[in-house]
């Protein structure tokens, strides 16, 4: 009896020795206390300025057929004369529509370009870059005339001066190429779509599509930023 007795006290005594020895101190982490460091006025301006620099940066400036600014200087200078290949065979055109002209409903008021006719044939004729052009944007609808669809071709020739032409009934592959590497703008609707494009240099002569078939005429727009009118507000400019 004794023994046993002797022995739950020894253990006893093991257990506790054993329990004392497993805790631990643990000593709580110091919290850094937050100073307030002061700033004056003309810090808080300076830190509020380079942020908007910084958003503004990273801002892409949204355009369709006339290049940005920034664009723009990257194009060569407008010093020589623009166009240098006709962008048909002459000998395809019967008359030319000058600039200006009424022919309601569909121009009602003057067209700010000329029309170039064929013969009523239904012949498609090439169409060609007049220049080193480089591409700004494409627009195509369907069913709008007789052809099933057409395009818009908008291009630089220079840093001042943007063409386009209309009425282009087909793409030749060099520039569908180019076309299917971009996404339709957001505000295209229905069976139309609208293509901005990143100043792709296609070279003097090069097969851009067909005109013609059962239209039979087609659109050469001209834009020149060095002559602004005046009738208009220059604010209004892009």
């Amino acid at each position: 009896m004794e023994k046993r007795l002797f022995f739950f006290i020894l253990c006893l005594f093991l257990l506790g020795c054993s329990t004392e020895e497993m805790i631990l101190d643990v000593e709580e982490p110091e919290v850094e206390k937050t100073r307030n460091i002061p700033v004056s006025k003309e810090e808080v301006k300076e830190i509020e300025k380079t942020t908007t620099q910084q958003d503004t940066s990273s801002q892409k400036v949204f355009r369709i057929e006339i290049p940005t600014k920034s664009e723009r200087e990257r194009l060569p200078s407008c010093d020589t004369s623009p166009f240098t290949t006709f962008p048909v065979d002459m000998n395809d055109v019967t008359s030319i529509t000058p600039l200006g002209n009424l022919g309601p409903p569909g121009h009602t008021f003057p067209t700010q370009h000329p029309h170039l006719h064929f013969d009523q044939s239904g012949k498609e004729v090439e169409i060609v870059a007049p220049a080193d052009i480089y591409l700004t944007a494409v627009a195509w609808s369907n069913g709008i005339t007789q052809d099933p669809r057409d395009y818009t071709i908008y291009f630089s020739v220079c840093n001042d001066i943007i063409a386009y032409y209309n009425h282009v009934k087909t793409i030749s592959p060099e520039l569908q190429t180019i076309f299917d590497t971009k996404k339709c703008e957001s505000f295209s609707v229905g069976q139309g779509c609208t293509k901005i494009l990143d100043l792709e240099k296609i070279e003097e002569g090069t097969l851009l599509g067909t005109v013609g078939l059962r239209q039979g005429n087609w659109d050469f727009g001209l834009i020149d930023l060095r002559k602004p009118l005046d009738f208009v507000k220059p604010k209004r400019y892009p």
